[in-house]
């Protein structure tokens, strides 16, 4: 199965000296405690915490405006940058969304964490990050992308928020996508209309519509990049499954478990050296039973399994990591009689975010995934060892 391509009210600090109704008159930027005086030109406006949270308790209070002008309700008109202000002021803190679509056989979970923060800067208002994760499972065949009935996409993207005349504007800058076997890593870079009220959040775009909804108030702190750019080093253990019928009918699932180790193996593939070695050991479990539950004569039972280790040296050559199965410990069971021996074989690998993608002689494709389920057990060294027990 290939993969498939989703208002704050504050107090305002009264300044000595103003009119109990209202604080002084803003001039500038803000340069000191909340009460504290305000100085240089009209156009500075507040952008920090301190000011937008001064600017939510201006609005019900403004001087009156000269006759003639466009007054709002009761006669009062907010400056047109106060508006703006205001209403990213509404935007500060934590959202969520989230979306699920179920097919037959299919399932897709969507989910956002959007945060805003402001920012001292003239073009933009409030800067932000939101964290996009999607999440595909298949209860029936595979997916072609990484071998298995689950993947994974995700991509973190960087946020301004401008505003005029009251109006909010969200525009993505950038992104950052995980690599990944069933991602292709591009992303549209889109522009939202956002209408904020009581803690919900209407995007539109021109792609559709979607409502976030506030979880936190607090103003976050600017987040670090939410996933690293270099790949994790290769020690730990790695896992493949893969379930199908064989040339008898039969069903076969396949599970392997790989470990790396070495000095090699504590580097970031990307950071190795031409020469650089390390090892990898993997145990190669099989479980063949009958569809209809009959029992196999070979077995006298209607399942049989085995397991074989192997030993395997990785080593960068040319820019390229190869891997070189060393040796084998082969099981031994009445059903393999005439197919116990195994051919050593070799491959090279790409690693991919958390996926390390083989690719073996005769371009025979597997997708390793980082095991993150308890730990596995560490497979034995090659040795002697019996038939496995159902």
């Amino acid at each position: 199965m290939n993969a498939p391509p989703d208002t704050r009210p504050s107090a305002v600090a009264h300044v000595p000296g103003a009119p109990s109704c209202c604080p002084a008159e803003v001039t500038g930027p803000f340069t000191g405690p909340r009460t504290g005086p305000f100085t240089g030109p009209r156009t500075a406006l507040i952008v920090g915490l301190a000011g937008l949270a001064g600017l939510a308790g201006l609005a019900g209070c403004q001087a009156p405006a000269a006759q003639g002008a466009d007054d709002g309700p009761g006669g009062h008109a907010p400056h047109p940058h106060l508006r703006d202000h205001l209403a990213a002021v509404s935007l500060i803190g934590t959202w969520r969304w989230a979306h699920v679509v179920d097919d037959p056989g299919l399932r897709r979970l969507e989910t956002e964490t959007w945060q805003f923060w402001p920012v001292a800067n003239p073009d933009a208002v409030l800067r932000g990050r939101y964290l996009r994760e999607v999440e595909v499972s298949s209860a029936a065949e595979p997916f072609v992308c990484n071998q298995a009935r689950r993947y994974r996409q995700r991509a973190s993207f960087e946020l301004e928020v401008v505003a005029h005349d009251g109006v909010l504007e969200i525009i993505e800058t950038d992104y950052l996508a995980v690599p990944s076997p069933c991602d292709h890593g591009f992303r549209r870079l889109e522009r939202y209309r956002a209408h904020v009220r009581r803690g919900r959040a209407a995007l539109e775009f021109p792609q559709g519509r979607q409502t976030l909804w506030q979880i936190d108030e607090a103003v976050p702190s600017p987040p670090a990049p939410p996933w690293p750019h270099a790949t994790a080093p290769l020690a730990g253990t790695w896992r493949w499954s893969n379930r199908a019928r064989d040339e008898q009918g039969l069903w076969q699932t396949e599970t392997e478990h790989w470990e790396f180790s070495g000095d090699g193996a504590l580097t970031s593939p990307a950071e190795l050296r031409d020469g650089a070695t390390f090892a990898a050991i993997y145990a190669r479990r099989v479980t063949v039973e009958s569809p209809e539950g009959a029992d196999l004569a070979c077995a006298a039972a209607p399942r049989y399994g085995f397991e074989d280790r192997y030993l395997v040296e990785g080593k960068r050559r040319d820019g390229i990591i190869v891997l070189r199965e060393t040796a084998v410990a082969a099981a031994e069971h009445p059903c393999l009689r005439g197919r116990s021996v195994r051919a050593l074989d070799t491959a090279t690998l790409e690693v991919i975010g958390e996926h390390l993608q083989l690719e073996w002689r005769g371009k025979r494709r597997q997708v390793l995934s980082r095991d993150d389920e308890p730990p596995h057990p560490a497979p034995a060294p090659p040795g002697d060892h019996g038939p496995i027990g159902d």
